[in-house]
């Protein structure tokens, strides 16, 4: 259906994933056609996410609109435009934005002061959680995350049961890299959350 269809260029649905978790279950794990399909994944994940937060730079045509509001009001368009997506390292890809403006949206930065926050590539990151919440791919995401939602004998397991024994909660959360040359380090148990593009907009 088309509201399924993220915005942009890339005709992303929830059917992609749900045939994407089709395909990994049907390969070897350890083999490097597995680890290039869960590359695809991520890549994946990380154009849903540009595609939403350049949903989010969609706003009226300054000078209409308000200041400090969502979606964000454009005035050349070249921010809204400037989201990219690349490769950071096998399973690995990172969305960010190096024109100025974006920074300052981020930021809350205006001419004065008195601006406010706007946390565009984290509400594309959380936007893009929720929109393959619904599907096999996510499913397959919580059950290796969080471990299975049913014990040996059927009975579901508690949220304190599927915790036990991991370290995603332990885990640091990533840093904020402003430099374009430096890359953040992430920790292994939230290694999906850098394949949802949830990493860090660069000042340009």
């Amino acid at each position: 259906m088309a509201r399924y269809v993220i915005p942009g260029a890339y005709a992303i649905s929830r059917q992609t994933f749900d045939e994407l978790d089709d395909l990994i279950r049907s390969m070897k794990q350890g083999t490097r056609e597995f680890s290039t399909v869960m590359n695809t994944a991520a890549r994946l994940l990380a154009h849903t996410t540009q595609g939403f937060a350049m949903r989010y730079y969609r706003g009226t045509q300054y000078p209409g609109g308000a200041p400090g509001t969502i979606p964000v009001r454009r005035i050349t368009g070249r921010s809204g435009r400037g989201w990219r997506v690349r490769r950071v390292s096998m399973g690995a890809w990172e969305v960010f934005n190096e024109e100025r403006g974006a920074w300052m949206v981020e930021h809350g930065i205006v001419a004065g002061g008195g601006g406010v926050r706007r946390p565009i590539l984290r509400m594309s990151g959380v936007a893009t959680l929720r929109f393959i919440q619904r599907t096999r791919f996510a499913e397959r995401i919580a059950q290796e995350t969080f471990g299975s939602l049913r014990d040996n004998k059927g009975r579901f397991r508690s949220f304190a049961a599927r915790m036990q024994g991991t370290t995603l909660l332990a885990a640091p959360m990533t840093n904020y890299v402003p430099r374009a040359s430096a890359r953040p380090r992430v920790p292994s148990g939230q290694r999906w959350a850098a394949r949802a593009g949830l990493l860090r907009t660069r000042r340009g």
